[in-house]
């Protein structure tokens, strides 16, 4: 989907250096359920 692209390119280009990807890999985690159900409404 092209807004979980985005938002890994985004998150990419954030996290670098280990706060960053620390901050990173929460946000993709809290994201993910956002992103699973814009993909698959049931």
């Amino acid at each position: 989907m092209v807004l979980q692209e985005l938002a890994s390119a985004t998150i990419l280009i954030i996290g670098t250096g280990n706060i960053g990807q620390a901050i990173a890999s929460r946000a993709m985690l809290a994201l993910s359920p956002i992103f699973q159900l814009l993909e698959d409404p049931t």
